[in-house]
C-alpha cells in the first residue's frame, strides 16, 4: 500500500534519479508539495507524486512495489540474527545487516535504508558517530534512526536524543516492542496486531 507522503530521498529512488534532481523539480514547482514547518525538508503527497509521475511518463509501478529498506547495525551478530528474524518474516520490508559503523556507512551510501536499527557501543565507529554522519549528509539526513542500547544512562541518552534518533530501544529489546517501534517508524500500520507499540 503507498504511503500518504514521500521525502525527496523516496521519490528518488521511486523515479529512478538523483536526489538533486528531485529537489530542482521541487524548487522549481514542477513537483509540488511542502517543506515541513521549520526547517528545509521537502514532502511531496502521494497525489501529487502520481500526477507528476504520469505527466512526465514515469511508470508508478514502484509506488506500489516499493519495499521499506531496514539496516541493522550491531557487532553482536546474536543480536543481529534476532532483529533480522523479527522483521524479516513482513513481507513490507527488506532487511540488512552491518557488523560496524564504519562498513555501516557504506551500505548506507549503497542501499539508502528507510529506518537504520543502530547499536550504541561498536568498535571502530560508535552508533553516536554514525548517526551524526547520518545527519551531516545531504542524503541521508532524513533517514529514520532507531537506536538500541545496553547502556541508556542520563548522560549517554542525552548524547543520542542529540545526535538526531528518531526512536530509542534498551537491550534486551522484546519482540513486539522491536516491530512496534519500526513499524510506526516507517509509517506501516500492523493489521495483524493491534497490542504493538
Amino acid at each position: 500500500m503507498p504511503k500518504e507522503v514521500y521525502t525527496t530521498g523516496e521519490v528518488a529512488e521511486i523515479c529512478n534519479v538523483d536526489l538533486k534532481t528531485v529537489i530542482k523539480w521541487f524548487d522549481a514547482g514542477r513537483l509540488e508539495g511542502y517543506k515541513v514547518p521549520g526547517s528545509n525538508y521537502r514532502r511531496i503527497p502521494y497525489e501529487n507524486l502520481v500526477h507528476f509521475m504520469n505527466e512526465n511518463g514515469i511508470p508508478t509501478r514502484n509506488l506500489e512495489q516499493r519495499k521499506k529498506k531496514v539496516l541493522i547495525v550491531d557487532d553482536e551478530l546474536d543480536i543481529v540474527e534476532y532483529i533480522e528474524g523479527t522483521l524479516s518474516g513482513d513481507k513490507r520490508m527488506e532487511v540488512y545487516s552491518a557488523t560496524n559503523g564504519c562498513y555501516a556507512c557504506f551500505q548506507i551510501g549503497v542501499l539508502r535504508p528507510d529506518l537504520i536499527c543502530l547499536d550504541v557501543k561498536m568498535p571502530m565507529m560508535d552508533g553516536v558517530e554514525v548517526c551524526n554522519w547520518i545527519r551531516g549528509n545531504a542524503t541521508t539526513k532524513e533517514t529514520k534512526i532507531l537506536m538500541i542500547t545496553g547502556f541508556p544512562d542520563a548522560i549517554e541518552t542525552d548524547k543520542m536524543l542529540k545526535s538526531g534518533v528518531d526512536g530509542l530501544l534498551k537491550k534486551p529489546v522484546h519482540m513486539n516492542d522491536l516491530k512496534g517501534k519500526v513499524l510506526e517508524l516507517l509509517g506501516l500500520e500492523d493489521k495483524r496486531s493491534k497490542t504493538l507499540v
